[in-house]
């Protein structure tokens, strides 16, 4: 069958508005009528996301409210780290130069300038920058800049590539926990305007993504040879890193290291195969949730945030320092880094862009057509001033009567806003938990006949 969402079988789609530029520039791409397609890092991250979900659903009643609704961040930005190790590490780096931080006897490839060790240990500001950063006067102000070719972190189009991947694996889990409601796809449009849809019989959603992480966990090579006795910080190239083990680093849990192997292994999606036996241990995934959930609650309160948890993630921003007498400015991370929907750019273009989606709304007499913002962490700084006042807002366009939600759902995980009955049932961290919880019982009980 022919599968055209909502529309399948419309009884108004012959004198339909939207139907033929839905037909022609959505259901007509082979990508809607297959559904999603995976290549072997999106399967893994799939059994991730499945496992980390479980793990949350087999002990979610001893948790608190608060880590539940960030359990989904954390997930996020622990599939980002993995991603993001695997560029710094890729397999040519036995052929390439690679650029880590000695700090005592570790290697370290850190994702601000400040050293993620000293920042948590509660070292001053200034033993925790890092070396050979660039220093500018201008107009009597001097500014200290991050060597951003020395910092793990990819650049900006991987970050946004890397972002809706994750994000996709993550709402493909949710939507294949029974009762499955929705057919997930990416793009689609006249000019590609949906990053994702999702289409049901009943209903068809398009999806505007903005996604990046709070914070990426460092990856760390532990017992790195001797502490080198000149200098604290010190940029190195190490000649061979074959035979090393690294471990990604969740500073606010206790030290928390999560040991993710070798990228010389010969494993193919490494370190994504050794990540699978983490989601699987409830503990475990509880310990990165509570970590994580630390890093948000410092990040909401913004200007008294604390050092130990500031340093750590993107967007921190910048401190001043005195050498001889003269104020220096030291850069740490661009506060345009900020996460998920927390941008106010990414506000104002992903609002103008849903609202381009309500051209579709407007002309569905089935009133099936939804729209939604999507990303990883809500926008938790702007949002007083920014993302809830049009969070409830309504419009129409000439020619019509009828009132449409500019957000029938925004998705944050942090925390999420919904205008919908049905995207509620469906997309709700608590209700997603309490599904896979009862299909785990399902199962336990089928295997026990």
């Amino acid at each position: 069958m022919f599968f055209e969402g909502p529309c399948t079988n419309c009884e108004y789609k012959t004198d339909c508005s939207v139907y033929p530029d839905l037909r022609s520039d959505l259901y007509a791409r082979p990508g809607f009528q297959l559904g999603d397609s995976l290549d072997g890092f999106d399967k893994l991250m799939d059994e991730i996301s499945l496992s980390w979900i479980q793990s949350i659903a087999a002990t979610y009643q001893a948790w608190l409210p608060e880590d539940i609704n960030a359990s989904l961040s954390a997930l996020f930005d622990t599939l980002c780290s993995a991603l993001y190790a695997r560029d710094v590490l890729s397999l040519d780096a036995r052929t390439r130069v690679i650029t880590g931080l000695r700090c005592g006897d570790e290697l370290i490839f850190p994702y601000t300038w400040m050293c993620p060790r000293c920042v948590s240990r509660g070292l001053p500001r200034d033993d925790c920058y890092l070396p050979e950063a660039k220093r500018k006067t201008e107009r009597g102000v001097t500014r200290d800049f991050p060597d951003i070719t020395k910092l793990a972190k990819p650049r900006s189009r991987a970050i946004g590539d890397v972002g809706i991947k994750v994000l996709r694996s993550i709402l493909r889990i949710m939507l294949n926990i029974p009762p499955v409601k929705f057919r997930i796809s990416e793009g689609g449009g006249r000019r590609g305007e949906f990053d994702l849809t999702f289409a049901s019989l009943d209903t068809l959603l398009f999806g505007e993504v903005k996604a990046k992480p709070l914070i990426a966990f460092p990856l760390i090579a532990r017992e790195f040879g001797k502490p080198n006795p000149v200098a604290d910080h010190q940029w190195v190239n190490p000649k061979s890193l074959t035979g090393t083990r690294f471990s990604l680093y969740i500073a606010a849990a206790n030290d928390l290291f999560i040991d993710i192997g070798s990228p010389f292994s010969e494993t193919p999606y490494w370190p994504l195969e050794v990540l699978t036996n983490t989601a699987k241990d409830p503990l475990l995934v509880q310990s990165i949730v509570i970590g994580w959930r630390r890093h948000l609650d410092a990040y909401r309160t913004w200007t008294n945030e604390p050092d130990q948890l500031r340093w750590h993630r993107f967007g921190c921003g910048n401190f001043s320092t005195r050498e001889n007498g003269v104020r220096i400015e030291r850069r740490v991370a661009n506060t345009k880094e900020l996460p998920g929907l927390d941008r106010t750019d990414d506000i104002k273009k992903g609002a103008s862009q849903v609202l381009l989606f309500s051209r579709f709304k407007q002309g569905c007499k089935k009133e099936a057509l939804k729209s939604s913002l999507l990303g990883n962490v809500y926008a938790e700084t702007h949002g007083a001033n920014y993302l809830d006042r049009l969070a409830k807002m309504q419009v129409t366009a000439e020619g019509y009567q009828r009132l449409e939600w500019i957000f029938d759902m925004i998705l944050g995980f942090s925390r999420n806003v919904f205008n919908d009955p049905i995207l509620e049932e469906t997309f709700d961290t608590k209700s997603v938990i309490l599904r896979a919880s009862q299909m785990k019982k399902t199962r336990l009980s089928k295997r026990s006949r």
